[in-house]
C-alpha cells in the first residue's frame, strides 16, 4: 500500500477515537435550548451528560423552588445570570456581618451559616478586574483571606457624621466609614471578615459592620447606598474560569483576558468571539467565520 495513504488511514483513525473520546463536543450539538427558569444555559454549562464540558460545569436545576434554581453543585454557588457573550457567570457572594445588625438577626440561621466561597479543585476564579472588595463601618478593618503572609483587605475610618459615606470620582467609597479595594487575579478561597479597630468601645463593636466582594459594576451603577447591603441575604459575585488557551492561541478568531491566575500561571479567561467570528470560544469548533455575500 503507499505510504502516503497509510499515513492519511492513521490520522482519520487517530481523529475519530480523538472525537470519541469528546462526547460533549458531539453530544452539545443535540443539546438544544437548555433553560431553568428564566435563565438560559450555554455551553460551556450544560444540564444533561454530554452538554456541559466537564463535572465542573454541570448545572442542576431545582424545580421545586418558584422560580427554578440553577445551581454549579461542583462549587456549590446558585447562578443569577450568565454575561451576555457568556463569558462569565455571576452567583450568590456572602456578605460578613458583626455587630447589631438586625435585619440579618430577623434572618434564618442556616442563610447564614457560613461565608466561605471555596473554589479550590475547580476551574472558577473571581473573574479578574471585575469584583470589588467593600468593607462597611466606622473604624473597621476588612479582609477577605485568612492568610496572615498575604492580608487583603482595607481599613476605614470614622467620618464627622457616623455613617456617611465618602465616594471618589469612580464612585468607590474610600475612608470614611468605608473602603473599597480590588483582589489579587486567581483567588479562589474567599473568607469575607470584619472587625472594630477600636476594640473595648462599645459604639464601635456595637455596630454594624458589613464586608463582602461584589460585582463592581452592580456596586456603581445598581447600589444607590452600600448600606443598603445590610437588609440582603446575598451579593453578585461574578466568576470567570480559566482556559487552556495559549497566549498567542486562536487570536484570529476570539479575544481573551489573561491573568496570572491559579498558581500563578497565565491563563485565558473571560473568552469571546471576535467581531464578524460567531460560536463560542469553548466549544470544540470554537469561534467560525461569518459568511458575507
Amino acid at each position: 500500500m503507499n505510504v502516503k495513504l497509510v499515513i492519511a488511514a492513521l490520522s482519520l483513525m487517530f481523529m475519530l477515537l480523538l472525537l470519541e473520546n469528546i462526547p460533549q463536543a458531539k453530544a452539545n450539538l443535540d443539546c438544544g435550548n437548555q433553560t431553568c427558569g428564566n435563565i438560559s444555559i450555554p455551553y460551556p454549562f450544560g444540564l444533561a451528560p454530554g452538554c456541559y464540558k466537564d463535572d465542573s460545569f454541570k448545572i442542576e436545576c431545582h424545580k421545586t423552588s418558584n422560580p427554578p434554581r440553577a445551581v454549579i453543585p461542583s462549587i456549590k454557588a446558585e447562578v443569577l445570570k450568565f454575561s451576555d457573550y457568556n463569558e462569565s457567570v455571576t452567583v450568590k457572594g456572602p456578605i460578613k456581618y458583626s455587630g447589631s445588625c438586625p435585619a440579618w438577626k430577623r434572618r434564618s440561621s442556616r442563610s447564614n451559616s457560613s461565608t466561605l466561597v471555596n473554589l479550590t479543585g475547580s476551574p472558577f476564579i473571581p473573574a479578574p478586574f471585575s469584583n470589588s472588595f467593600t468593607a462597611v463601618g466606622c473604624n473597621t478593618l476588612g479582609t477577605i483571606t485568612e492568610d496572615a503572609t498575604l492580608p487583603i483587605g482595607c481599613r476605614s475610618t470614622c467620618g464627622k457624621e457616623r455613617g456617611a459615606m465618602e465616594w471618589d470620582s469612580a464612585g468607590f467609597c474610600q475612608a470614611q466609614n468605608c473602603c473599597t479595594t480590588s483582589v489579587k487575579p486567581g483567588l479562589q478561597v474567599i473568607i469575607p471578615s470584619v472587625q472594630s479597630l477600636n476594640k473595648g468601645r462599645d459604639d464601635d463593636e456595637d455596630e454594624c459592620k458589613l464586608a463582602f466582594l461584589a460585582d463592581e459594576q452592580w456596586l456603581v451603577n445598581t447600589l444607590e447606598d452600600v448600606r443598603k447591603v445590610q437588609g440582603m441575604e446575598y451579593v453578585p459575585l461574578k466568576l470567570a474560569w480559566v482556559s487552556n488557551f495559549s497566549l498567542d492561541q486562536y487570536q484570529e478568531t476570539m479575544d481573551c483576558g489573561y491573568s496570572r491566575g491559579i498558581n500563578d500561571v497565565v491563563t485565558a479567561t473571560e473568552c469571546k468571539c471576535r467581531p464578524n467570528y460567531e460560536g463560542s470560544p469553548y466549544n470544540p469548533q470554537g469561534c467560525t467565520g461569518i459568511h458575507i455575500t
